[in-house]
């Protein structure tokens, strides 16, 4: 089992050069990195839960890490694992990379928003569940049986919530002042 630091170091390590990889951005495919693992192969690919905070899913271990970081995060710098990736998850990991890195930081946070395992999560303990995360995905992948989906209305109803409003007005807001205009 790898770490999410391992993870975010491989995507940081092989980003696109043109466009960067941000915070947001990161935190992201660690996400459907870990949601993918569990679809294909029924195991966690790092052992950290993600929980759902406002703008998507976070690892809070990577979160601490870049928490204060603003634009392109740098490559690392090779000291924090000098362990070389086994080869099949570099190769699972840039196929995660290739398929949602073309997606900007604030269309990957969108994209999560219509996924059962943030909804279900920001609706209950804000810990998003493997199971969730599991059957989600391989009903993406079209490798497992179909869970019921959520209602358009169902998600209204969990977004209404009152201790979601603030939530939701600042992150209209921020959106529409461009503070997520990031790549």
């Amino acid at each position: 089992m790898l770490t999410a630091q391992q993870v975010a170091d491989f995507f940081l390590a092989n980003r696109d050069d043109e466009d960067g990889l941000t915070h947001l951005k990161l935190q992201k495919l660690c996400y459907y990195a870990q949601a993918f693992h569990l679809a294909l192969f029924g195991s966690r690919l790092f052992n950290e839960r993600i929980v759902a905070w406002e703008h998507g899913p976070v690892v809070r271990s990577v979160w601490d890490r870049f928490a204060y970081r603003r634009g392109v995060l740098p490559r690392p710098d090779g000291e924090e694992d000098e362990q070389a990736l086994p080869r099949e998850m570099e190769t699972f990991l840039d196929r995660i990379y290739r398929e949602y890195g073309q997606f900007s930081a604030w269309r990957l946070r969108l994209m999560t928003h219509e996924e059962r395992p943030w909804i279900e999560a920001w609706a209950g303990d804000r810990v998003l569940s493997d199971e969730t995360m599991e059957s989600y995905f391989k009903e993406k992948l079209g490798a497992g049986p179909t869970p019921p989906k959520l209602s358009t209305n169902q998600v209204k109803k969990l977004l209404k919530r009152p201790e979601h409003a603030a939530a939701i007005e600042q992150s209209r807001a921020d959106f529409a002042r461009g503070a997520f205009r990031e790549t």
